[in-house]
This record gives C-alpha cells, structure tokens and sequence, in this order.
C-alpha cells in the first residue's frame, strides 16, 4: 500500500501537470479548447485561476493569454485585470533582460565573438510588434565552442559572475550525466541573467551545432534593441531538442509548444518547409517534432502549421512514424499528470546508466540534476548506488504497470540516446 506522503506527492504531480495543461490550453488552444480551460479555472474557483496565471507567467506564456483575439470573453473581469498586471510586469521585465543582452551581445561582437540569441529572445525578436504575446527572463547566447573561453572571460570582465560551480567539475559531470545536458553557464549581474551556450549535449544534431547556429543567425529587432537571433529553422530545431531532452516535461512543453506556433506565425517557415523538414531528419530530431506539432494541432486544429506537420507525417519512414506515434502517447499521458520516473527512462538507455552508475567521484551531477521525485540530486557513494537497485528497480516496475506501453518508454529513450 502506497504512504500517505507518496499519494500525496504523486497527487501533487498530477495537479501541477494539470495546471500546465490549463496554461497550454488558453495560451495555444483554438477558441473551444481555451473556453473548456477557463470553464475548469472558474469551477475550481479564484484560487486555480491565481495559480493557473502564476504558472503562465513562470512559463513566460501570460502575454500569449492575454493577446488572444477571444481574450474578453474568456477571462471574468477580475482575472481578466490580474492577468494583465502580471503580463505588463513581466513585459517590462522582459524588456530591460533584452535591453541587457543585446547590449552584451554587442560587447562580445566588439571582441570579435559572433554569437545568436536563441529561446525567448530570439523568438521575441522573430514576433515583432507581437512580441509580448512571449517574455522572458534570461538570455540566451551561443557562441561558437572555440570562443567559449573568451566569451566567459568577456562576461566577467563585464560585471557578470559566472556559476559558482568550478569549471571543469561541471564540463565533467555534464559530460557523464544520464541526461542530455548543454554545455553552458549560467553568468548573473544583480536580476539579470544570461545563459551562455556552446554545445547542445555530447553529441549535438547537426544542425544544432554552435558554429553553424552561429553562422545560420539573422539580424533582428526587439523594440530598439537589435541583435543577432537563430534563424526560423534553428529556433524551431532548438524548441524540439529542448523539450526532447527533458523527456516533454509539461512545465517546458507549454512554452515550447507555443514557441513553435510563434516561429510558425513569425512568416518564415511557411516558404522554408523543405530546409526544416531535411535539417530535423538529418538531426533525429523529426519524430519528436511531428509529436510536438501533433500536440498543438490537438489544441488548434485549424493553425496553418498543419501544412508542415501533413509534410513531415507522409516523409516519416514506417518505423519513424511508430516512433512518433509512441512519442506522441507520451507526451499525451504526460500532459494529462502522468509523471514518468526518470530511471523508468533510464532503463532503456543502459549504457547510458552504466556509465553513470559506475563512474568515479561524488560530485553532483550539475545544476539541472534531479532525482526521481525531481528535487536537487546528490551523487552517492557507489556502494549506496548499487545497494539501491532493488528499491530503484520496485519503482521501476510500479512505474511500468501503471503506464501499460513500453513502446512510449522505449521511443523517448531512443531518441534521446541519439544525442548522448
């Protein structure tokens, strides 16, 4: 029988991942889908709605609420005037973080390092005079791995302190992580925060690599700030790689749903079709970007990025499209509160998990390390480690018969292993 604590716990997950549906759902649902979630938020009184607005704005969706055409007859009038203050605050934060980074960017091009801005930045960019609909609050660079070294330099020498994790313990334990880690550092100076990027996980798809990112990047402008943001492709490329190697956790599958819509709606995509199309299946990364279109299509069916995803479903070999298929059970089940356990995942990726299991030292695995119950993970000794198996290998099992479809467990594993 399971403790009173683990329901709770494993209730509390089901509630938070409903909580995210909620704000997918009226940030990137058609008219009906949106009605049914405000319809849900307003029966469980004002309460689920000051939550729900709360995790639109940690998701930096508020803005997508709160320019939505159907907006007023959506929203009851007190709701309706939290959400716009919340969505102006965080536009204004937004604003000075862009303000910041594109200033930074400018200092890294004077030192002769050409970076991108990707993620928000690069997709508030892309939206133009819509930009609010998306904030955020970091930066996003990439920078070419060559100038890793002296983009971290420029940024200290710039007022930023870098992560307090030394340097080469972090590269090492990112290096041997069972996840599919960046190769990145977090930089602060005060509230701002910028993100330098130089690697996308151990084996970067092709077209996620730093130095073509780079190279692929286009001029852009937010407001009065102009910078040099990933390009359509990429930044679609980027948003599935994201929430791929997160296992489509539902706290970042709302904004990276929407922000495929946005790149759709930015006007691009639509004549590059064929070039997206190519660089996801010469990355892996196709199937996982049919499963995220077909989530959104779920909740819009009427968006113009149907032409991409009717494209890209008839160019999917028989096995990709099982692939996808599973991925997209997945997802689903995870959108509806199913929390997956991480070594669930893991168990199809053996080798991955050998080779963490067994290698030296007790270091931490890295700043975005989580345990199954996903709180902040501690490496143990590697007696500890073995002595847990059979208590590891019960949630396994538990996990298994709850989901009732390997084939879903066995896809995310696949296609995640590709870029480790």
């Amino acid at each position: 029988m399971s403790s009173p604590s683990s329901v709770s716990a494993t209730s509390s997950r089901a509630d938070a991942a409903r909580r995210w549906r909620d704000v997918l759902d009226l940030a990137a649902g058609d008219a009906g889908v949106a009605g049914e979630a405000a319809a849900r938020l307003t029966s469980e009184g004002d309460a689920a709605w000051e939550a729900a607005i709360a995790t639109a704005a940690d998701a930096n969706v508020a803005g997508a609420w709160l320019t939505r055409a159907d907006a007023a007859a959506l929203f009851p009038p007190a709701v309706a005037a939290r959400l716009r203050r919340t969505a102006v605050g965080r536009v204004v934060q937004s604003s000075a973080t862009i303000a910041a980074g594109a200033e930074m960017a400018a200092r890294l091009a004077g030192a002769g390092i050409a970076s991108v801005a990707i993620k928000g930045a690069a997709v508030i960019a892309a939206l133009g005079p819509r930009g609010a609909a998306r904030t955020t609050t970091d930066f996003d660079l990439v920078v070419a791995e060559r100038d890793a070294d002296r983009a971290r330099a420029a940024l200290r020498e710039a007022g930023f302190t870098e992560l307090p994790i030394p340097f080469e313990r972090h590269m090492r334990e990112i290096a041997r992580s069972r996840e599919v880690h960046n190769a990145a550092r977090p930089f602060r100076r005060g509230t701002l925060e910028i993100d330098l990027h130089w690697r996308f996980g151990p084996a970067p798809p092709p077209a996620l690599e730093a130095e073509r990112l780079v190279a692929r990047g286009v001029e852009a402008r937010a407001g009065t700030h102009a910078f040099r943001i990933s390009d359509p492709v990429s930044g679609v490329l980027i948003a599935v790689h994201h929430a791929l190697r997160l296992s489509f956790d539902p706290a970042c599958c709302a904004r990276d749903l929407c922000d495929l819509r946005f790149w759709w709606e930015a006007g691009a995509l639509a004549d590059r079709l064929d070039e997206l199309l190519a660089a996801a299946g010469e990355s892996g990364l196709a199937t996982a970007l049919w499963t995220l279109w077909d989530a959104a299509l779920a909740r819009d069916p009427g968006h113009p990025l149907r032409a991409g995803y009717d494209r890209l479903g008839a160019a999917l070999s028989v096995r990709e499209r099982r692939e996808a298929c599973a991925l997209a059970r997945f997802l689903a089940r995870r959108l509806a509160g199913g929390a997956p356990a991480q070594l669930t995942l893991q168990l199809f990726a053996p080798r991955l998990y050998a080779r963490s299991l067994f290698a030296a030292g007790k270091a931490p695995r890295g700043a975005d390390a989580r345990d199954d119950e996903g709180r902040p993970a501690a490496r143990k000794p590697l007696l500890r480690r073995v002595a847990d198996l059979p208590r590891r290998a019960w949630r396994v099992a538990r996990d298994l018969s709850r989901l009732g479809d390997l084939a879903a467990y066995r896809a995310v594993a696949r296609a995640k292993s590709r870029f480790h």
